[in-house]
């Protein structure tokens, strides 16, 4: 495997990166940035146990280790013994305090040394030798604080009158305690500063001036500083430093001679093939009872070894059981629409007349700065209305949302990009989306308006990188481009070049990315251009894995890996660009079908789009004699039923998984209940028209366009829906 490109580039034997560019480079992804410990936990502690106790090769970059660390720390423990029995010794000085003093620490030593034996030696110990080493250290500068006046006095009296400061101990023992009893800064400099205050209490209520206790006091905390401040840029190296033998060693065991799981699907299965083997062994030796029980257990990793070795893809689903439940027509559109599964047969119901959308009045030409009122919205205002937008810049939507986000974003400033070059970006691709009703620039211009009001309103916001979030607009604002009209199925049945040309797998989203990347070729268009080697192929793989996830053809697969891979995990991590790219997948595709839950009048609009593009499709399939596509159909098909079975069975499904992982309230309110909303009034409408199928229609002219649009007429109706039977109708009102 290569190394991560996250990791530092260096070798082993270079100099480090200096302090203040290496904590702030690996902080933010590998480091807590004040504590400097590893993300991590298990890497955390092979770093610790590496550093106590010698199991990495730390001599090149720090000259001891292991027990040489300890052998100095507590031999400076017995010098400083020995220095106070001399000094009392020298004065004649034997008292009571002289024994309490040099007893209490002896004992202090011995302790200390018979627990670090017993942590190599003995599993109960070795479990919590660092935190035992670490105490070690603590209660010896406890013990030696003792030696201060005020606490002789309450324990020895007046006999208390002379005594050796504890000051010069404590900074002899904080000067060898760095990487033998701690291996993290924070850690070191919290526990010293624990026993400077200690200090301080045990010297107010003393004879001792306050100017003098202050002054020591000063000292103390002054070489505390001053030794934390020495461990932290150590620290820095050596953590850096054992990143990097990380690596080398992972590089060195994949480059080897290795018959172990080259995958980590061969691994999972090597684990179970293991597990099989040792329940088998057990079932022999085992009690009649537990002989049931571990042969179900047996039989339940055979299935589940089956399973896995069987299927082409453990995340895909099975598109027969998420239909199970579902209506028949439902059924079909998902099958045909929703999965790579393809059904030819096309199911009659109800007949509907789709009103072409009508032209708003036209409206004044505006550029960015003259529409930063309503461009401001972007992101806020999860109902931003882009066909007002569209009619505002004379069809030019995508370009002035393109050129807003760049400047709101800063990406011009980021990247060096000429103000130039993404606007003629921009400009070649709107003029590339073709005038279909529905996937057009101003969809994609929308999309956009979506997906960073999701964004905004969630983690996500913090989480992404500046060259993700150049990528996301890009993708978002590309992601239908060139776009026939037609679906993937209907290019694959008709054998169109786009499909043989991709292999008819993804074949829209396949040419989507490809139409981007072509328009970067051409250095007046290359939004790319500053971008570095690292940038570029960052950008490039975050376009190609959003824009291929809106493919409706592998939803339930994505969605399904989403759930198994993400959502299970309750740390919910951003941190790595692959968890990124997952939950963005997911965002875009929320993003892409966003009209379902805006307010009734933008839901209503887009669907009518939909709709009639769906509808050019079946004419076509009709004049070619092929099998009209499920809800393709201008003569049978029911919008609102359609519509209803849409919002059931695919978008709010989608919603509620990407908001499990998201947490955020505003998507709740403002999109997950107004999907509510919006299936609840299509069901409502569905429902009145099999109540109305063998009526006759004729509405009052104020109700006449809203009725075309939704209600479906029926051949050989009698009966006149009137004024009241709408008003009945909370969709319509």
């Amino acid at each position: 495997m290569p190394k991560d490109p996250n990791l530092p580039t260096q070798t082993l034997t270079s100099d480090p990166l200096s302090t203040s560019s290496l904590s702030s480079e690996c902080g933010l992804k590998d480091f807590y940035r004040i504590t400097l410990k590893f993300k991590n936990k298990s890497l955390e502690k092979e770093f610790k146990e590496s550093i106590l106790f010698g199991k990495k090769k730390f001599h090149e970059f720090y000259p001891m280790q292991g027990k040489h660390f300890f052998l100095s720390f507590y031999g400076t423990m017995l010098v400083y013994i020995l220095m106070y029995i001399l000094v009392y010794a020298t004065d004649n000085l034997y008292s009571k305090i002289f024994e309490f003093q040099v007893i209490s620490l002896a004992l202090v030593l011995i302790f200390s040394i018979i627990i670090f034996c017993l942590s190599y030696h003995t599993r109960i110990f070795r479990k919590f030798r660092i935190d035992i080493l670490q105490f070690n250290y603590f209660s010896f500068g406890v013990f030696l604080i003792l030696n201060n006046p005020p606490v002789q006095v309450a324990i020895f009296g007046d006999e208390a009158d002379v005594y050796i400061s504890s000051l010069p101990g404590l900074l002899v023992i904080l000067g060898v305690s760095k990487f033998v009893l701690y291996t993290n800064y924070f850690e070191f400099g919290i526990t010293n500063i624990c026993l400077a205050i200690i200090y301080l209490i045990s010297h107010l209520p003393s004879k001792q001036s306050l100017i003098t206790t202050l002054l020591e006091l000063a000292i103390y905390v002054f070489q505390i500083v001053y030794e934390t401040a020495k461990f932290y840029q150590v620290e820095v190296k050596l953590r850096y430093h054992f990143q990097l033998l990380q690596a080398d060693a992972e590089l060195e065991k994949d480059n080897g001679t290795n018959d172990g799981p080259k995958s980590e699907i061969e691994e999972v299965t090597s684990w179970l093939i293991e597990s099989l083997e040792l329940i088998e062994s057990l079932i022999s030796q085992a009690s009649a009872a537990s002989k049931l029980q571990l042969a179900r257990v047996l039989e339940l990793l055979n299935k589940t070894s089956k399973t896995i070795t069987s299927k082409r893809n453990i995340y895909s689903t099975d598109i027969e059981i998420i239909t199970k439940h579902m209506d028949k027509d439902d059924r079909e559109f998902i099958k045909q629409a929703w999965s790579d599964q393809n059904s030819l047969n096309s199911k009659s119901t109800n007949r509907i007349r789709v009103r072409k959308t009508s032209e708003l009045f036209k409206l004044k030409a505006y550029d960015v700065f003259e529409l930063n009122g309503i461009l401001r919205q972007i992101g806020k205002n999860w109902n931003f209305d882009t066909f007002f937008l569209k009619e505002c810049t004379e069809n030019k939507p995508l370009l002035i949302t393109g050129k807003y986000c760049a400047k709101k974003y800063r990406l011009d400033e980021a990247f060096s990009i000429q103000e130039k070059i993404y606007i003629e970006f921009f400009e070649k691709l709107e003029s590339l989306y073709k005038q279909n009703p529905y996937h057009n620039s101003t969809h994609a211009a929308d999309v956009l308006a979506s997906f960073l009001y999701i964004t905004n309103k969630s983690c996500l916001s913090d989480a992404l990188l500046e060259v993700e979030i150049l990528a996301s607009i890009i993708a978002n604002l590309g992601h239908d481009v060139a776009h026939p009209g037609f679906t993937n199925r209907f290019l694959i049945n008709k054998k169109d070049e786009l499909a043989i040309r991709y292999n008819d797998a993804s074949v829209l989203e396949s040419m989507h990315c490809s139409t981007i990347f072509q328009i970067v070729l051409t250095p007046e268009t290359n939004i790319f251009i500053s971008l570095d080697k690292d940038q570029w192929i960052a950008a490039r793989k975050f376009i190609v894995e959003m824009i291929l996830a809106t493919d409706m053809g592998r939803h339930f697969d994505l969605l399904g890996q989403f759930r198994a891979k993400i959502m299970n995990n309750s740390s919910r991590p951003l941190e790595t660009p692959e968890n990124r790219i997952d939950v963005l997948r997911m965002t875009i595709k929320a993003a892409d079908i966003g009209h379902a839950a805006k307010v009734r009048e933008l839901h209503e609009r887009w669907s009518v789009l939909v709709v009639e593009e769906f509808f050019n499709q079946g004419d076509i399939e009709k004049t070619l004699n092929q099998p009209i596509s499920m809800y393709c159909d201008r003569d049978t098909t029911d919008i609102s039923k359609s519509q209803a079975g849409f919002i059931k069975n695919i978008a709010l499904p989608l919603y509620e998984a990407l908001n499990s992982y998201l947490i955020s309230s505003a998507i709740d309110e403002n999109c997950i209940e107004q999907l509510k909303i919006n299936q609840s009034n299509w069901e409502f409408m569905s429902n009145k028209h099999r109540m109305l199928s063998h009526c006759s229609i004729e509405p009052s002219s104020d109700y006449q366009e809203l009725v075309n649009k939704y209600i479906p007429l029926r051949r050989g109706s009698t009966h006149t829906l009137d004024k009241k039977d709408l008003e009945d109708d909370p969709w319509i009102l």
